[in-house]
Order: C-alpha cells, then sequence, then structure tokens
C-alpha cells in the first residue's frame, strides 16, 4: 500500500521513466495499488513501462463486492498481475485459490507472475515437498499453450524483510533455481519447463542483485522495499543491463 497519495505514486512513476532511459535488456513492470492503474495507463505511451496489479479475483465478473475483476485490469492497461504473493496467503489464501486466480489471468492472455517461497529452512529438506506441492498445486489444470506467460517467483519468507546480507545469496538462488526447472520438468515435461521465467524475490537492492541475477541464473527479480527508491532501481538496471 505504497506510496500513499495520487501524487507521490505520479512522482514515482515518472522517476521509473527516467530511470529506464536507455535500459537496453530489461523488461521493467511496475506492479502499483489498484488505485493507480489508470493514472499510470494514461502516462504508459511516454514511458515505457508496462504495469502490473497486485492482486486479482479467481471469479470473472459477479457479486463480489470489493474483489477486482481481471477485465477491468486489462482496461486498465495491465499486462501483468501477481499472484500468490507471501501477503496474500498469510491472510488465508490457498493454493487452490492461487490455481484458479492463475487461470483466470493467463486466460485473459496476461502474464501471471507466481509466488512460492518456503517460510523457514529445516536441515532434513521439508521445505522443498512444501515448494513442490505449492507449485503441483497452483499450476495443476494449466494449458501448455500459457506457461509461457508464467514467471515464477521464488520468495523465501525468511529472508523477506531483512538486509541483503541476510537474504539468499547467488550460489543458494542457483540451487534454488536447479530445483524449481527440476520439479516442473518432472510434473510438466522439459518442454513445458523451459517456457517458464523465475525471479527472485527478498530484500533485493543494488547491493545484491548482481550475485543474485548472475550467480543465481534467474531472470529477474521482484522488487519489494527498495522499489520505493527511484535512485535504487535506477543502479539496479544499470547493473542488470552490465550481465545480461
Amino acid at each position: 500500500m505504497n506510496p500513499l497519495t495520487l501524487r507521490k505514486a505520479k512522482d514515482l512513476y515518472s522517476e521509473y521513466t527516467k530511470a529506464t532511459k536507455g535500459c537496453r535488456s530489461t523488461d521493467v513492470v511496475v506492479c502499483a495499488p489498484t488505485v493507480y492503474l489508470h493514472p499510470f495507463h494514461a502516462l504508459k505511451g511516454v514511458s515505457g513501462l508496462s504495469i502490473g496489479a497486485q492482486d486479482v479475483c479467481e471469479k470473472t465478473e459477479g457479486s463480489y463486492t470489493g474483489e477486482i475483476a481481471v477485465g477491468m485490469l486489462k482496461d486498465a492497461g495491465v499486462t501483468h498481475v501477481i499472484v500468490g504473493h507471501f501477503e496474500r496467503r498469510a491472510r488465508g489464501e490457498t493454493n487452490v485459490v492461487v490455481n484458479e486466480k492463475l487461470k483466470t489471468v493467463v486466460s485473459a492472455g496476461l502474464h501471471a507472475i507466481v509466488c512460492i517461497g518456503e517460510s523457514e529452512r529445516d536441515t532434513n529438506g521439508k521445505f522443498y515437498r512444501k515448494l513442490q506441492r505449492e507449485l503441483e498445486e497452483t499450476l495443476a489444470g494449466i494449458e501448455e499453450k500459457y506457461f509461457k506467460k508464467i514467471i515464477i517467483a521464488y520468495e523465501p519468507i525468511w529472508a523477506i524483510g531483512k538486509t541483503a546480507h541476510e537474504a539468499m545469496d547467488g550460489e543458494r538462488m542457483y540451487e534454488m533455481n536447479i530445483f524449481i526447472q527440476k520439479a516442473l520438468t518432472d510434473l510438466f515435461g522439459h518442454e513445458v519447463a523451459r517456457k517458464v521465467r523465475v525471479v527472485y524475490g527478498g530484500s533485493v537492492d543494488k547491493s545484491n542483485i548482481e550475485n543474485i541475477v548472475d550467480d543465481g541464473k534467474v531472470d529477474g527479480v521482484l522488487v519489494g522495499r527498495a522499489s520505493l527508491d527511484a535512485k535504487q532501481i535506477k543502479d539496479m538496471l544499470t547493473i542488470l543491463d552490465t550481465i545480461r
């Protein structure tokens, strides 16, 4: 729920636009609070940024007071939607609900940023089984043609809100990347797995983004706290462009 006013949101969006000037090889998606989507869409022609939503209702229409339909998001110029963010899951969102939202998003022709991640790590590797189950239940019943619209965002909950030093490092992210790719291959086959992009989220900023992306062999990052700092974003984009 940031920034708290439209004026501040527009100012930040303007800084994002400046930060992406000359960006050669990195796609930038701004996943804004719903009330800012239409104003951002009006500015999109001069920015080149893509617009994303932070959530969506699994139902496409009907009497669901307070919910946002995927058609509304499309009308606001949205191209990407986050589903299954850990903060949504903490409020009771299950894998089944995330799966329904995912189907709604990709069926509408939008890209889905699907969040998975463990709350803690144990020495006997039970967290791997949790992640396997999240992937299996969240992606259940998705038609093969839609997998190119799916981005898996691995966000270890234990690393969120920490310092970059405490977050996941590139070596461990590479291990998780291999695990995710293997799990997808086991579930859906190699041809499907190779269509899915994997990004990292969890206390990523300019101090650790190169290590995460380069050593972790991921396709990008899902930036949280640092996304409110336009200077951080500019620095991160500069770093990404040098290693791609």
